[in-house]
């Protein structure tokens, strides 16, 4: 057995990477057939029994390899990899069987070897990552070139023939070993605190290990694996406050972890039921005060990146703490009030799915009406954001009609930003509310005249059926048709009532108890319902009326990419019938004879091709 284990000195020496081994063996320029020979003893000493691992000789010719394992060739590496992981995994399996049988004298006795082995894991993991970060990093620094690129990734071959690979498979095999060994009751083995966080540790760290090298976030197997080995540890094993320290510090020092640590959040809420973490870390970030002036902005884009990612994931936990998270719009940081507009764009994505309450649709409204209050915010970037976020909830399924007209108001009004991304975005914006407008019951033209057609007709049935004895006693049901004063009307006295309402003369209106029963008639609310849609169809039509004349000043724009954006809008509502395109239509000629004064004038002028080919040759779908 191995004299005097301490997990806690190993990890202190690996960090300090002070690391002594009383009997070394020499590895680093050993004859290769030695190497295997000793690896291959090691292998037969272990598959008697997992738990030899404590024997001292084993373990120190073990670490001697670990200790060297970026000189070891790949085939070497791998063979190192694979008996510490086989190992382990026996190990595991031997203690589940002890752990069921509930005899401590005997369980017990895995407590070193579980150690041993979880040691030796996380000293390859970091060895390896250390290597690839410090690599990265040194790519990151020369690559800048197409030459400096090339010589890096030319070193990055050399290193992996020398078998310093990224370990993808085995590292997963390892996070999947280390779940197996975190779902035992290790409380039973480790029965003090410290010594059972201790012993956690060992998967903790390396799991945000791999997560701070950029390479392995792309893996999405090792990701998966590697949440879980922290969410178990964060429920299960009282890595809570530890998991929110870490996870704060990663979005400030690692510009590419605010997804990662997101979804990790996720996984922890969905598949864990554990939301305590993600509501801890939501009311931190609310507290923290993000200065506009700082010269570094990676930090607040950061975190800004975190919660839009969160939102989209777990909105209803981001959801609790919005009361808090909404300070950040009267802060100083227009990059954490974009992120709280785009936030507040995916909550309402949420809400619109869920069952609509009446604390729903009141959470609904008050979110509309702080997208609306920034529209004035005194930074381009922000209202260029909320007009992108406005064309998004143009795509939702519940269409809002009410807010919609609001909206198109305000994004029209936009059209006049002084920034040239905000009305070159309120443009998109517009053509995305009218390609997705939700008055499509005539075929989804919005030809104005005719919608006025619509209305005047359904707003004359519902006065009729008022004015008109005959169709108020049908609607309401009567078998016999009646005046007022209960004689039966024919076909002769209702011409004559008719006649009479023509000639201006006073007709029959209904009673109170009439007119009450009218009006919950279904066909009654029917058409009242339907000339309400039609009205707000007719004013849907005139706020893009209204917009055209700004769109044709656009077209003249000495920006090329608004001019085009301006091009699009004609032929959009053209399309769609709006009777005021052709203005626009007609001023986009002159584009024709712009000066060639570089690629910018050819792509307008293809653009305009295409724009009168959509609009005069192309079929109408």
């Amino acid at each position: 057995m191995s004299d005097n284990f301490e997990l806690d000195e190993e990890l202190s020496n690996v960090q300090q990477d002070s690391i002594h081994i009383a009997r070394e063996i020499s590895v680093e320029g050993e004859n290769q057939k030695a190497l295997e020979r000793i690896l291959n003893e090691i292998v037969d000493t272990l598959q008697e029994a997992s738990g030899n691992i404590t024997d001292t000789t084993l373990y120190d010719q073990l670490r001697s390899f670990i200790k060297h394992f970026n000189t070891l060739k790949k085939s070497t590496a791998t063979k190192v990899w694979d008996i510490v992981l086989s190992g382990f995994n026996a190990e595991i399996g031997s203690t589940a069987q002890d752990l069921e049988i509930n005899d401590q004298d005997i369980y017990m006795h895995h407590r070193e070897p579980l150690e041993m082995y979880g040691f030796l894991i996380f000293w390859i993991i970091n060895i390896t990552e250390q290597r690839e970060t410090s690599r990265a990093a040194n790519a990151d620094k020369t690559g800048k070139s197409g030459r400096g690129k090339r010589a890096c990734a030319a070193k990055d071959n050399e290193g992996a023939e020398e078998g310093a690979s990224a370990w993808n498979s085995e590292k997963q095999r390892a996070m999947d070993l280390m779940c197996k060994c975190l779902d035992l009751p290790l409380s039973k083995i480790w029965t003090a605190t410290h010594e059972k966080e201790t012993f956690v540790s060992l998967f903790f760290k390396p799991a945000y290990q791999i997560l701070e090298n950029r390479a392995n976030i792309k893996v999405s197997v090792l990701n998966q694996l590697v949440y879980k080995v922290l969410c178990l540890c964060i429920k299960r094993h009282n890595h809570e406050f530890g998991a929110k320290t870490t996870i704060l510090q990663n979005l400030q020092y690692w510009e590419h972890t605010p997804e990662p640590m997101a979804e990790l959040l996720e996984m922890l809420i969905n598949k864990y039921d554990y939301s305590q973490l993600a509501d801890s870390i939501l009311r931190e970030i609310s507290s923290q005060e993000f200065d506009e002036t700082i010269k570094d902005a990676s930090v607040p884009k950061a975190f800004s990146k975190f919660l839009v990612k969160l939102s989209e994931l777990a909105p209803e936990v981001v959801l609790k703490q919005m009361g808090l998270l909404i300070e950040h719009l009267d802060g100083e940081s227009f990059i954490m009030r974009q992120a709280i507009v785009e936030v507040i764009g995916n909550l309402i994505a949420y809400l619109s799915e869920v069952e609509q309450t009446d604390q729903v649709k009141n959470q609904i409204d008050g979110f509309f009406d702080i997208l609306e209050e920034r529209f004035m915010d005194n930074n381009s970037y922000v209202r260029t954001k909320l007009l992108q976020i406005a064309g998004q909830l143009c795509n939702l399924r519940v269409k809002f009609p009410k807010r919609r007209q609001r909206m198109t108001e305000l994004v029209i009004g936009r059209l006049s930003d002084k920034s040239f991304w905000s009305r070159k975005q309120a443009i998109k914006t517009l053509v995305r509310i009218i390609e997705t407008h939700p008055y499509s019951m005539h075929g989804g033209e919005l030809d104005l005249e005719g919608w006025e057609i619509q209305y005047t007709e359904v707003t004359d049935e519902l006065k009729a059926m008022i004015t008109k004895p005959s169709k108020r006693k049908a609607i309401l049901g009567g078998t016999d048709e009646t005046n007022e004063t209960g004689m039966e009307l024919d076909a002769d006295s209702d011409a004559e009532l008719e006649g009479g309402a023509e000639d201006g003369r006073d007709i029959a209106l209904p009673t109170d108890e009439e007119l009450l029963q009218l009006q919950s008639s279904k066909e009654y609310v029917t058409k009242t319902l339907l000339q309400r849609y039609y009205a707000d169809a007719i004013r849907f039509i005139h706020l893009i009326h209204r917009s055209v004349p700004v769109m044709c000043e656009l077209l003249v724009s000495t920006i090329k990419l608004e001019v085009i954006e301006a091009m699009e809008f004609f032929v959009t509502i053209h399309r769609y019938k709006v009777q005021v395109a052709s203005e626009g239509i007609r001023k986009m000629v002159h584009l024709v004879w712009m000066k060639d004064n570089g690629d910018e004038a050819k792509n307008v002028r293809g653009r305009l091709m295409e724009c009168y080919w959509q609009i005069y040759l192309a079929p109408d779908d």
